[in-house]
C-alpha cells in the first residue's frame, strides 16, 4: 500500500512544486555575489525537500496505518533536521555579514 501512495507521489508532486522552482530559480538569477547565492540555493533546496516531505506526510495521514505512522514519524525528523540545516546556514550568513561591516 505504501508503495502506491509513493508512486502518487512521484506522479503528482512535479506538477505541484513546478510553479515554486520557477519562481525561486527566478529570484536566484538575481542574486549576483556568489558567497550570498550559493547558501541560498542551499536553502531553498532543503525547503523544496521539506515541502515535499510534508506532502508525503499529509498523504501518509490519510491513512493511518502503523506502518505509515511510523514512516511519518521518521519523515518528521527528517523534517526537523532540515530546518536545523537552513537555520545553521542563515546563522553563518549572518556571521559572515558581521564580519563584511
Amino acid at each position: 500500500m505504501v508503495t502506491e501512495v509513493h508512486k502518487t507521489i512521484a506522479m503528482t508532486l512535479p506538477q505541484a512544486l513546478a510553479p515554486h522552482d520557477a519562481r525561486a530559480k527566478h529570484l536566484m538569477q538575481r542574486v549576483k555575489t556568489k558567497g550570498l547565492r550559493e547558501p541560498l540555493e542551499a536553502v531553498q533546496t532543503i525547503l523544496n525537500q521539506n515541502r515535499n516531505l510534508a506532502y508525503e506526510i499529509s498523504v501518509n495521514q490519510r491513512m493511518p496505518t502503523i506502518e505509515s505512522l511510523t514512516h511519518s514519524n521518521l519523515l518528521i525528523q527528517h523534517y526537523d533536521g532540515n530546518l536545523k540545516q537552513i537555520v545553521g546556514i542563515y546563522k553563518q550568513m549572518g556571521e559572515e555579514a558581521q564580519k563584511m561591516l
